[in-house]
């Protein structure tokens, strides 16, 4: 496994725990329950400590990346920089769910504007976060890049594989 593999492996982690601790912790807000805010909150820690490998080993997947044809320097270059603000945003959102989690386990009352503090820090963190996987998936998938215009040939073979019943499986 080289490290563009481990890269790949750990990447969408601190998105999906982010995402997933986001929902969580506004369901606990929702519920009014301080175990499914706690259970957020952790998600959120989750979310941040597997930030750092996802950064950490993006360097040495530049390497395995940057030498392969078609690499585009300036898109690998677009995600490294939106990377970066986002590990800092995540390890900052971790922290604060660490205060925010033992304040809801201890019943403080200050706890409800740590937890709500958190809630919409990582909502601005999932967006960071959303736009680091996007330009990373840009790199190799020209497919999701804005300015993607499919081939007329690639729709004309669609079209006779439809009409023939087949399906592309991939």
């Amino acid at each position: 496994m080289n490290e563009a593999h481990f890269h790949l492996l750990v990447n969408h982690l601190p998105i999906m725990g982010s995402l997933f601790g986001l929902i969580v912790l506004a369901l606990g807000f929702a519920l009014r329950s301080s175990v499914v805010r706690r259970v957020g909150l952790f998600l959120l820690i989750l979310g941040g400590l597997t930030a750092m490998p996802a950064n950490f080993s993006g360097e040495g997947a530049e390497e395995v990346v940057e030498s392969l044809p078609g690499a585009d320097h300036k898109l690998i270059h677009e995600h490294e920089e939106s990377a970066e603000v986002a590990l800092i945003v995540s390890v900052i959102v971790a922290l604060i769910s660490m205060v925010g989690l033992f304040a809801e386990w201890k019943g403080k009352k200050w706890a409800i504007y740590v937890s709500t503090t958190v809630l919409l820090l990582s909502a601005g963190n999932f967006y960071l976060l959303r736009k680091v996987g996007t330009t990373g998936g840009e790199i190799r998938h020209s497919e999701i890049r804005k300015d993607f215009v499919a081939s007329p040939e690639h729709e004309h073979e669609e079209e006779h594989e439809h009409e023939d019943g087949e399906h592309d499986d991939d």
